[in-house]
Parts: C-alpha cells; sequence; structure tokens
C-alpha cells in the first residue's frame, strides 16, 4: 500500500488534482457472507450536483459485520464491474474509477450474494475470488481500495491483502477523516 500526499494551492485556495466534473455513484457495502445484514450492498445513482449527498444521506449502515475475518468489498466491485453503465466507457472508452473504504480483508462473491443483494436472475454460476472480480473490473474501472490502519487491519493484514489484489491502488489511510479528501 501507499499513502497519498494531497497538495493545496495557497495562491488560489483552489486544491490541485482532483477530478474535473466528477459523476459520483455513492455506496455502502457490509458482510454479506454472513446473511443476517438486510443492507449488505447499497448504491445511488451516478449524480453531478448535490443529489450524491443526498443519496449518501440515504445509506443505511448495520455495523453488522465482524466474526468470520472479512468483509465483502469485491461484492461491491462485482456490482459496478456488472451492473454499472457510464457515457465515459461506453462513449469514449475512457475507464471510471471505483474506491472503496474498509479495514477488513475482502472475501469472494458468491452467487447467493448476487441473488439476495443484487439480481435475483443472476447468471453466475460459481464463486469469484477477489483476483477474479478485481480482473473483471479492471476492464472498466480503475480500481482502488482505501484500507483504515486499524488494529483490525494489522491483525488480518488488510494492507497486504488489498496491495496483492491492487498494487499501487491500495492506499493506506492513518487518519480516516482524510478519506473523503484523498479520494478526491
Amino acid at each position: 500500500g501507499r499513502s497519498l500526499d494531497i497538495r493545496f494551492s495557497g495562491e488560489t485556495g483552489k486544491r490541485k488534482g482532483y477530478v474535473e466534473d466528477p459523476q459520483l455513484l455513492v455506496g455502502a457495502y457490509g458482510d454479506a457472507d454472513l446473511g443476517w445484514e438486510v443492507a449488505s450492498l447499497q448504491a445511488g445513482q451516478f449524480e453531478t450536483d448535490n443529489r450524491a449527498d443526498e443519496d449518501l444521506d440515504k445509506l443505511y449502515l448495520e455495523a453488522n459485520g465482524g466474526g468470520n475475518g472479512f468483509e465483502t468489498a469485491a461484492l461491491a466491485w462485482y456490482y459496478i464491474a456488472t451492473y454499472a453503465r457510464t457515457d465515459a466507457w461506453e462513449k469514449r472508452g475512457k475507464k471510471g474509477y471505483i474506491a472503496t473504504i474498509g479495514d477488513e480483508i475482502t472475501g469472494s462473491v458468491t452467487p447467493d450474494q448476487v441473488r439476495q443483494y443484487i439480481d435475483a436472475d443472476t447468471t453466475l454460476q460459481a464463486p469469484m475470488t477477489p483476483t477474479e472480480v478485481v480482473a473483471l473490473a479492471s476492464e472498466q474501472w480503475n480500481v482502488y481500495h482505501f484500507v483504515i490502519n486499524n488494529n483490525t487491519a494489522r491483525q488480518q493484514r488488510s494492507v497486504e491483502h488489498y496491495t496483492a489484489l491492487l498494487g499501487d491502488n491500495c492506499i493506506v489511510v492513518q487518519d480516516p477523516a482524510a478519506v473523503a479528501e484523498t479520494i478526491a
């Protein structure tokens, strides 16, 4: 993993290096493998204005994970890879960005998870490893994961896990309050 250094321009007061005219989809993922969460995957629409903030307000964060040693960031990657459509890709062949955040490693995506949280009529027949999901998502997306470097992450060796999956696209976050700015 790597840490990012965000720099600001003192003369203009504007942030440097931000994406111009972003279309933002906000969502949340939890632990779809446990089976007791009702909202293990949530996603809004791609928005260009403050409606993304409204979508953020609608998210239901269950906090029922834990106990099995991983969460399901890969399910969020699978959803974006297989169900999200953008003009940037379809009309211009330009990849978008996926940025997930968490402290635990990610597990595989199973047909049961997809059926329960994404599409009851899925054609997925066998589980996909996180490596397979990253490969699928990387066809149209630049996949990043921000590891909150807390005790859980250190115990699970999450930085090593996501670095093996994503290389330099694993970003280590020492200060959780800086996540939004770092993603931007």
